[in-house]
């Protein structure tokens, strides 16, 4: 099962677990669904969730991707991105401290992709593309980050010493 959140979900806290073997590992609002307006005619946005110390794309212990291709040989986390956000304002994804890095890495296609009208997100000290160490590559199958012609606003990384993301 994929965890997915749809327009007008708010507040929710994602936080230990292992997201692999999906088609799309986390799925923050779905582009193929129209959006939600409130009674006064405004989009709703998914906002204010928290994702924070996932293995998204690995397995449990963070070194390895889990998962497999269409043909049940090549590893890999989820087959598609391991973070796809669409229509989604003021997030977290990872976080300042040591504790609260995710773990992004060894997906099909992009490590996090920011679809649509995504804007104010905060995405720090993240490993996407690495292990659990930071050192080692699982890369993912496109863009560490993808931010597409609609996501405006978003800090990727930290003006604070050691809370950027690493990407590789």
């Amino acid at each position: 099962l994929i965890p997915s959140l749809l327009s007008g979900s708010s507040t929710n806290t994602i936080v230990f677990n292992v997201i692999s073997g999906n088609g799309t590992g986390l799925k923050l609002g779905d582009s193929s669904i129209p959006i939600t307006y409130d009674v006064n005619g405004f989009p709703l946005a998914v906002d204010h969730n928290i994702v924070q110390s996932n293995f998204i794309g690995t397995d449990w212990s963070g070194f390895i991707a889990l998962g497999s291709d269409a043909f049940g040989f090549e590893p890999i986390g989820n087959k598609y991105d391991g973070i796809y956000l669409f229509n989604g304002i003021t997030n977290t994804i990872g976080g300042g401290a040591a504790s609260q890095i995710n773990v992004i890495s060894g997906n099909g296609r992009h490590g996090m992709n920011f679809d649509g009208p995504s804007g104010f997100n905060f995405v720090m000290r993240n490993f996407i593309g690495l292990d659990v160490g930071g050192n080692q590559p699982i890369g993912n199958g496109g863009w560490g980050i993808l931010l597409g012609s609609e996501s405006n606003n978003n800090l990727i990384g930290s003006p604070v010493a050691l809370a950027g993301n690493i990407i590789s």
